[in-house]
């Protein structure tokens, strides 16, 4: 069972990548890093070519990501071509992504055997029905941000730090400077904002004596000097005439762009409240009131979510705010969720049945004995003299007793109301999680209107992969800015060079693709910015195809020269049928329960072809 635990959590990201292959800018630089190293390598004479010196960025971002995911995805890549799959390039985004996607899986299902030998099964299981039923974190898992190259070390880290078994009461040395060593890297090296949540970290495994301050500065120091080492020489070589007046340490750089010269404001600024508001309801979705009633009910939780909250509370500081600044404590507030899934299945009912007479009497017990203490302890200070004896006060249930207690209402939850109730809302709340993820996948999946405008062309004019044919002209696509971010990566350039990565070809590149000498066969993905739509409809741009954000007026072209290949609609928003909940509709509602929420699509992107380029005897296409 607990492997088939695994396997949801792993058939959930994966899902997630097939559902939505396509990418946003957010993902452009890891996702196009992870193309260049893959298709021309690292040496020097190959950096030329890398896509970052075109498109740079506002600040510069570390290449170690890219690179590792680059080095996992080889061995599977290699499979395929041995066996004759031979991939596309587009089939190789999703590659790249399903093992992006499987490393952060393998995190969550490490920190979820963590939580099993921690607090028990039943925690275990409800923590991987909530994760799986979330959208955020599973749909971004296999998403090339660099958030998600840190969020597989922060959660194994995060796994460290959990004490190994119900009775310990500290994780071992060896765990907590593992920890501690990773979460250095990953804030050193991925993302800089980690310190944050590192600080609160370190202050309570000092509190809690998990760790000495020697051995922490000692780990702090080792890690942090061997990553900035690193990210300097790496990033220093693969961003050489760009930012390298000096050694180049990326998320310094970033610090002092963002926060030091106040440029993240230029991406908007949100109140202090934004995350506990907005964004962590968003993230967590039913495991928030979840995890507030394990807050209030176990002490484990306390000491588990309170290092997150201190960073919630920093990061709210920050005048700029996305969710993706905080995606790294769900899984902790995940495992708070499930502890009180756990509480309202077992022990809901503890305080409305037998057990809230016995919970009462425990407390007034304690309550007496405190109180008679103090008082006896005050008596002798102020009657030294006076010998004061006293009947002996009652004690405490023992530990057995309160086990066999509590034993006493597990085994009576299911005969009664408030047990089966619980149950009942149990399910609800993740029924809940599932139907809004469903929602809002949906949704994205219709978020992506520059992939899928490649995705027609590449569909009218196929191009055969094993041939030679020579034609006269291949298509000159202008790509828009809007296509450009919302899928049309340098993956989607199916048509161009390079076709495949040269460590993969076991045949010469004659016969398997396109001979390099025939260049004229290959097409252009022009991404230019900034051009007028008289300049791109002129026969001085050059361009066969335009993939435009908004319909050709008659007033700048004529119809004659340029014919609309297809209009490309993404998503806009939900509508709500109200008809079919009215009084006249219930029949019809009965009939078509799904038509009540409707999803409502306003065109994005238009596709033109010029008519010229067809007239001259199928040039393009290649048969």
């Amino acid at each position: 069972m607990s492997t088939a635990q695994d396997l949801l959590i792993l058939l959930t990201a994966w899902t997630h990548v097939f559902l939505a292959p396509y990418t946003k800018v957010e993902e452009s630089f890891n996702l196009h890093a992870t193309h260049d190293v893959l298709f021309y390598g690292v040496f020097p004479d190959a950096l030329h070519k890398y896509d970052h010196f075109t498109f740079p960025g506002a600040v510069p971002r570390t290449f170690i990501g890219s690179i590792l995911l680059a080095w996992l995805s080889t061995p599977v890549i290699w499979l395929l071509t041995l066996v004759r799959v031979d991939p596309t390039k587009f089939e190789l985004q999703i590659i790249i992504r399903l093992v992006l996607s499987t490393v952060t899986a393998l995190s969550l299902c490490l920190l979820r055997r963590a939580v099993s030998r921690r607090f028990g099964y039943r925690t275990s299981l409800f923590f991987t029905l909530l994760t799986c039923s979330q959208f955020h974190l599973p749909f971004w898992m296999g998403r090339t941000v660099s958030n998600m190259f840190a969020f597989g070390p922060v959660t194994i880290a995060l796994a460290l730090l959990i004490p190994p078994s119900p009775k310990s009461k500290k994780p071992s040395p060896l765990s907590t400077s593992t920890a501690f060593t990773l979460l250095t890297l990953s804030a050193v090296i991925f993302r800089a904002e980690l310190l944050l949540l590192l600080a609160p970290l370190a202050l309570h495994s000092l509190l809690a004596r998990h760790i000495t301050f020697g051995r922490l500065v000692r780990v702090g120091l080792r890690a942090g000097v061997v990553s900035i080492g690193l990210t300097v020489l790496i990033d220093t070589y693969f961003w050489k005439n760009k930012h390298t007046k000096y050694p180049l340490w990326p998320e310094l750089f970033g610090v002092y762009f963002n926060v030091v010269q106040g440029k993240s404001a230029d991406w908007g600024t949100s109140p202090p409240q934004t995350y506990l508001t907005t964004h962590l309801p968003k993230l967590l979705l039913s495991s928030l009131p979840l995890a507030l009633l394990a807050l209030l009910t176990d002490a484990r939780i306390r000491s588990l979510l309170w290092p997150t909250m201190v960073f919630i509370g920093i990061m709210s500081m920050l005048g700029h705010k996305e969710w993706r600044f905080i995606v790294y404590v769900v899984p902790l507030w995940n495992v708070a969720g499930a502890r009180g899934c756990v509480w309202m299945y077992v022990v809901f009912f503890f305080f409305f049945d037998l057990g809230l007479l016995c919970a009462l009497f425990e407390l007034f017990l304690s309550m007496r004995v405190s109180f008679l203490e103090r008082l006896s302890s005050l008596f002798i200070r102020v009657f030294p003299a006076i010998p004061l004896s006293s009947p002996p006060l009652p004690s405490l249930p023992t530990k057995s007793q309160k086990n066999s207690l509590l034993i006493l209402m597990v085994s009576r939850r299911k005969g009664t109301l408030l047990g089966r109730l619980s149950f009942l809302l149990v399910r609800l709340l993740i029924l809940t999680n599932i139907l809004i993820t469903v929602l809002l996948t949906t949704a994205s999946m219709a978020n992506y209107p520059g992939g899928h405008a490649l995705a027609l062309l590449h569909s009218l004019y196929p191009r055969a992969r094993h041939t030679t044919t020579i034609t006269k002209q291949a298509p000159h696509i202008h790509i828009s800015n809007l296509a450009a971010q919302t899928g049309a990566s340098l993956f989607l350039q199916i048509n161009s060079l390079p076709d495949m990565p040269p460590a993969f070809l076991l045949s010469s590149p004659s016969s398997s693709s396109f001979s390099p000498s025939s260049e004229h066969n290959w097409w252009t993905y022009n991404k230019t910015e900034n051009l007028s739509l008289k300049y791109l409809t002129s026969q001085q741009g050059g361009f066969t195809h335009l993939i435009t954000e908004s319909a050709l007026d008659t007033d700048t072209t004529t119809v004659s020269e340029w014919k609309l290949l297809g209009i490309i609609r993404g998503f806009e928003r939900w509508l709500v049928d109200w008809e079919l909940l009215t009084s006249k509709g219930k029949g019809k509602l009965l009939r078509r329960h799904w038509g009540v929420l409707k999803m409502v699509q306003v065109e994005k992107l238009w596709v033109y072809e010029w008519v010229g380029w067809g007239s001259l005897d199928g040039v393009g296409l290649v048969t």
